[in-house]
């Protein structure tokens, strides 16, 4: 979990492997979820994801790097926590 000055937002592998992101407002119990096009290995518990949030609000991911060219996304504002961004760096 990450968060900037109005919002929270987590990531985790749904079931089947898929990137999902969600964000909240601080202070409420009701998370707004995305299942993002990306899958990561599940199998391996290495395979975590990272979020990091730049000076201008914007959410930053990497997934799946175990053994695995980066996989890093972006979205393309601080309120949408889509990535549409990713890079596969050999």
């Amino acid at each position: 979990m990450v968060s900037d000055s109005l919002y929270q937002y987590i990531s985790y592998y749904g079931p089947d492997g898929h990137v999902m992101v969600g964000k909240r407002a601080h202070g409420s119990d009701a998370w707004t979820l995305r299942r993002l096009p990306f899958t990561g290995n599940v199998r391996d518990g290495h395979n975590v994801i990272s979020l990091g949030i730049e000076g201008q609000g914007r959410l930053h991911l990497s997934f799946d790097h175990h053994g695995h060219p980066l996989h890093y996304a972006r979205p393309v504002d601080s309120q949408t926590p889509t990535p549409v961004t990713v890079m596969n760096i050999k």
